[in-house]
């Protein structure tokens, strides 16, 4: 949560704290790279455990724990990682935890194979310690220490895991505060425009594990209104934003161009390159959704769009992007034509891009648009882990409650495409027909399904339409169908 925590303090409140003062993990001494939730790229072991947080280190090791608030209790389970370097019994060391020059836990000398210890220290009041590995007596090799599951409780109640903190010295800056959005306006850029036109802004706390933050942007001259419309999560490391252009003036703007949605640069804090987890589309293929995985390499350009203006076809809008123990899942959620390009720079940085695939336009008086919704969930660990934790949240967040509750399963869904040509023929009458048919055979549904066969198409599937409900066919529009239908059971 802390990354998101940053980045949203950097750009909708545009606070851009260095690394002093932050909660981190200052590397005074460990023999290698100290590795976050992992060994090599897969989880940490002691004997036939496996644990995917806390931190891998290797004697002679010292990190000095600084915390965001003062913290009472430190726990974690313990040992020499069980690997193909270590097992058999190799490796030796003493691990304890500090608060200044005072020992409040020391271990004996541990072994690889040993039983896991599982440590709790009741650390008082404080908001820095250290945690020390040093060798058994016998020199380094095979030394390598878990403080798997390691965490601290804050004295209002919060849990830090130490594995999600950044290490210090880090390659990684901070978030800065620049707008994570681009637009062309009269020919130019938004970043030389919006900080000198009218801004306010606004938080809401929707509940407690949702705030609604909204920036507006006010063209004194245009009338143009820019909104940026956010909502941060607490309960999962997620943001979700759109843009949205209004005419609040009295004639047409001048061209408004270039509109993209996301347009931020993010920093990798590890040496290992950014990797590019996606999938190819639907195309009714052997290798629809296939999923593909490739690393973005410096100074390498990436570019990946739909096509045929239907949000799936030929790409799939969902992104992961992984480097070593950190990353994040990105998301262009648009039922139209998107693009999205990823720019690797030859440092340590990345910058996304993406947004409804070409904009040029002028807005009438009173007319507004909105761009692509964008969805960036920040988080540590590995990539099947970030995966799950989506889930989780598109389940908590997005499912649909029918009452208040998650629908049963299954569900059985039903629909007439495969009979006629649903898209151009469908209508009031002929669907009702086959809801009946599927009653009348005592299949009851919980679903009844059009595939878009209900707007304003004379040449069929290939044209997606105006989004407008073709009343000739549906009078009324389409509300009365599901009415029509709950009463026939």
């Amino acid at each position: 949560m802390l990354e998101l925590e940053r980045w949203v303090a950097a750009k909708f409140e545009e606070k851009v704290p260095g690394v002093t003062g932050e909660a981190r993990i200052e590397v005074i001494a460990n023999h290698d790279p100290v590795q976050l939730n992992q060994r090599g790229g897969k989880p940490m072991r002691l004997g036939n455990r496996e644990f995917s947080k806390g931190l891998y280190c290797h004697a002679n090791s010292r990190l000095n724990i600084v915390l965001p608030k003062a913290a009472t209790r430190f726990e974690a389970t313990v040992g020499i990682d069980s690997n193909e370097q270590t097992s058999g019994g190799r490796g030796s060391v003493t691990a304890r935890l500090m608060t200044g020059e005072a020992v409040e836990w020391e271990s004996d000398i541990l072994r690889e194979g040993m039983p896991p210890l599982e440590v709790v220290v009741n650390l008082g009041r404080v908001q820095e310690f250290s945690l020390v590995v040093n060798d058994g007596g016998d020199g380094i090799s095979c030394d390598q220490f878990d403080w798997a599951d390691a965490r601290v409780t804050l004295e209002d109640g919060a849990v830090v895991w130490l594995g999600d903190l950044p290490l210090s010295p880090q390659t990684k800056g901070p978030f800065t505060n620049s707008l994570p959005f681009s637009f062309k306006f009269d020919g130019r850029r938004s970043q030389d425009l919006l900080r000198s036109w009218k801004i306010e802004r606004t938080m809401l706390e929707i509940d407690d594990n949702r705030r609604e933050r909204t920036i507006t942007y006010s063209d004194p001259d245009s009338g143009l209104v820019v909104r940026w419309f956010g909502i941060e999560y607490r309960d999962f490391p997620v943001i979700e934003w759109t843009l949205s252009f209004r005419n609040n003036g009295a004639e047409d703007t001048p061209i408004l161009s270039n509109i993209l949605a996301i347009d931020s640069r993010f920093e990798r804090d590890s040496d290992a390159e950014y990797v590019l987890h996606h999938h190819t589309g639907d195309l009714y293929t052997a290798d629809s959704y296939e999923p593909h995985q490739e690393t973005l390499s410096s100074r390498k350009t990436r570019t990946i769009a739909n096509t045929g203006g239907r949000p799936t076809q030929s790409a799939f809008p969902y992104f992961n992007i992984s480097a070593g123990n950190e990353g994040m899942i990105f998301v262009v959620s648009w039922a139209g034509q998107w693009s999205s390009n990823f720019l690797r720079d030859e440092e340590n940085g990345l910058t996304l891009q993406a947004g409804q695939e070409v904009t040029h336009l002028r807005l009438h008086p009173g007319e507004e648009i909105r761009t692509p919704m964008i969805v960036l969930m920040f988080w540590n660990g590995n990539v099947l882990e970030s995966q799950n934790l989506w889930r989780q949240w598109m389940i908590v967040h997005n499912i649909p409650r029918p009452g208040g509750k998650l629908p049963p399963l299954p569900q059985l869904a039903a629909c007439s495409s495969h009979q006629f040509g649903e898209m151009i023929h469908a209508n009031r009458d002929n669907q009702i027909f086959f809801v009946d048919r599927y009653l009348e055979e005592k299949l009851r549904l919980d679903y009844w399904w059009m595939d878009a066969g209900w707007y304003i198409n004379k040449t069929g599937w290939p044209n997606t339409g105006t989004w407008e409900v073709d009343t000739a066919r549906f009078p009324g529009g389409c509300g009365p169908l599901p009415t029509i239908s709950m009463k026939k059971g």
